[in-house]
């Protein structure tokens, strides 16, 4: 013993901090006998005595208290694995076999006995169909024990049960699932790509699955939406130094949650001062910033690149591009019309997140890879503007042509989308009537009638009926129509399945789609003025305000019945193509468009229909969207921009 506390007490002194692991503790006097004896000590095979551990804590200078600082014997911790098994209870106890008992001790015509409100009867193989309508409760030593170590249950007495009649289980304990939430509009984020639920993913067939996919994958990154957001911080604190009165509100494919990794940015700079647009005539002389295109280039000349002032278009406008992010920017100075038109299309996007937005997309792919989505003409004649692709879509959400799930009969049709310019709307919610001033042509401005029913005044239970005829809508079967309808044929009227290229309109103003009116027509009458190419062609019984063609026709809506929507310009007749805008009501959106290049169009959507109807595994990405070939590239691009 006194060997072995010299050598405890050489090993101290020898080691003037003490270390984390034992042997190395030891290193110095490796080899001797003292080592041996140490090492013995440290793995607890030889236990010092309480005082020699007080003199090697007094020379080591080791504080007692902490468990780290001498060598210890290693503790096993306690696991659930090495604790024993619980004590079965004695049988006697058992309340199953009590209950058994009992119950062969009970006369015949006695009922059941209830259940213990804590007992539960475990099945060797629940089925799913009972697994939501039976509770099984668990003991708390059976939630402790991990599923390799569980005590095994006492063996459960069959025989019994078999002879007894069925346990009477309240119906009070059923309790059923809540059905699923539904999503709010309010509740829709503005991007919902990020977001969309595997349900609605699962809702359809393999080509809803393509679509939606690629529709997901079309979100930017969020290095670009960072680099956007910036951008428009940037350009707000250059306008706000303009003056208190003038703010940066964006429009287009970003406002509406729809732009994409190389996508456009659209700007208007709001004039505080005169909200309704170009209210006042001398804003056309106003020789300051922002309404001086040139005076606001050489401004955002100082931090932009690629700076072009364009005066002298309908819409003026500066381009440039931000040399940070790439992006190109389009920016005007109080020219709302956009900006109302994308919080209008906002509203139908926020009804039906993962229907109307998805459509868009793969109608734009398609117009892109195909060449028909091409307002400037660059690539041949001028074709769709992206604006006029959504119109597109969202007429034919709101036609009455589409079979619900939930519906049995095949005549029993519906709309997907309503109408929220309806007059008959606007009169029952008593919407306030409001108006923008569009600056056109100089001298000449545009009053324009921007009413239309928000989400937030319709009742909750009509935005129930919309969102509920979106859910989990077969985006597939979706676009097949889509294409189909729009192929139309000739001679045949648009209230079947099938667009009237010849008689129709597209008019999202009048719940999708509206016959073009001709002279000679039961109830139609020409109206001669000078505004708008002129002659209209009107339904007898509309108001038109005097003198007032050059300004609005039927200004304040007369209650919109036989109002706008009513009325149409007399050109439209010998038009291809007639897609209205919903607020500018005189303007035909495809009217740039020529007669060959609508040719090509028709030709384009007979040819998507026929690959969906007759491939049952056509692939929208591979084969309906398959770039145009040089043949056929070479064609488009002998088109001509000549009006038709």
């Amino acid at each position: 013993m006194i060997k072995k506390a010299s050598s405890v007490k050489s090993m101290s002194k020898s080691s003037s901090k003490p270390s984390k692991a034992p042997l190395s503790f030891l290193s110095r006097t490796k080899g001797s006998k003292k080592t041996v004896v140490a090492t013995k000590q440290a793995q607890g095979s030889v236990k010092p005595t309480p005082s020699k551990l007080k003199k090697v804590a007094k020379l080591a200078k080791i504080n007692l208290d902490s468990s780290s600082s001498l060598p210890q014997r290693p503790v096993s911790k306690v696991t659930s694995s090495s604790l024993p098994p619980p004590p079965a209870k004695a049988p006697a106890l058992n309340w199953l076999e009590l209950y058994a008992a009992k119950k062969k001790a009970m006369p015949s015509t006695s009922q059941s006995l209830p259940l213990p409100p804590s007992a539960s009867i475990s099945k060797p193989t629940p089925s799913p169909s009972t697994s939501t309508s039976s509770t099984s409760t668990s003991s708390p030593a059976a939630s402790f024990f991990p599923s390799s170590s569980k005590p095994s249950n006492p063996p459960v007495v069959t025989t019994p049960v078999a002879e007894a009649q069925p346990l009477s289980v309240p119906k009070s304990t059923f309790t059923p699932s809540p059905p699923p939430k539904r999503s709010k509009p309010s509740d829709v984020p503005l991007d919902p790509r990020g977001t969309v639920p595997p349900s609605v993913l699962e809702a359809g067939n393999e080509l809803h699955k393509e679509i939606l996919k690629s529709w997901i994958a079309s979100q930017p990154s969020p290095l670009r939406i960072a680099k956007r957001n910036n951008l428009l911080a940037e350009l707000s604190h250059l306008v706000s130094g303009l003056g208190p009165q003038y703010t940066v509100v964006p429009f287009g494919s970003v406002a509406v949650g729809a732009d994409g990794e190389t996508s456009d940015l659209d700007l208007a700079i709001r004039d505080g001062d005169h909200p309704a647009g170009f209210d006042d005539p001398k804003l056309f002389v106003q020789r300051q910033a922002p309404y001086d295109m040139h005076k606001l280039a050489v401004k955002l000349a100082r931090s932009m690149k690629e700076v072009q002032a364009i005066p002298w278009a309908k819409v003026p406008v500066v381009k440039f591009v931000d040399p940070i992010s790439g992006i190109d920017v389009d920016i005007n100075c109080n020219n709302l019309g956009g900006v109302n038109n994308s919080t209008w299309l906002l509203s139908y996007f926020q009804i039906s997140p993962h229907t109307l937005r998805p459509l868009i997309h793969a109608v734009k792919k398609w117009a892109s890879t195909r060449n028909i989505n091409d307002p400037s003409g660059q690539q041949g004649g001028t074709s769709f503007s992206s604006y006029t692709i959504q119109l597109l879509c969202l007429a034919y959400l709101q036609a009455p042509i589409h079979q619900l799930p939930s519906s049995t009969p095949s005549t029993n049709l519906h709309s997907l989308l309503p109408n929220l310019q309806s007059p008959s709307l606007l009169t029952r919610l008593k919407t306030p009537t409001t108006h923008l001033h569009l600056r056109d042509k100089p001298p000449r401005i545009i009053k324009i009638n921007t009413t239309y029913a928000p989400l937030s005044s319709l009742p909750p239970s009509e935005i129930d009926l919309w969102t509920d005829r979106n859910q989990n809508v077969d985006v597939g079967e979706l676009v097949k129509g889509f294409f189909k309808f729009y192929a139309g044929e000739t001679g045949e009227e648009w209230r079947g399945n099938r667009f009237s290229w010849k008689e129709g309109a597209v008019s999202p103003l009048e719940g999708g789609f509206a016959r073009r009116l001709e002279e000679g027509m039961e109830g139609v009458e020409k109206v001669q003025g000078s505004g708008f190419g002129g002659v209209w062609i009107r339904k007898i019984g509309s108001e038109v305000e005097k003198g007032g063609l050059d300004w609005c026709l039927a200004e304040e809506g007369k209650g919109r019945e036989g109002g706008q929507e009513s009325q149409q310009l007399a050109k439209w007749v010998h038009a291809d193509l007639v897609v209205r805008d919903p607020f500018e009501w005189h303007k035909n959106c495809t009217q740039q468009i020529t007669q060959e290049t609508s040719r090509r169009i028709r030709d384009e959507f007979a040819r998507a229909h026929t690959i969906l109807s007759t491939n049952p595994k056509a692939s929208f990405l591979r084969d309906v969207c398959a770039p145009l070939s040089e043949a056929e590239f070479g064609s488009t691009s002998k088109e001509r921009n000549v009006w038709g």
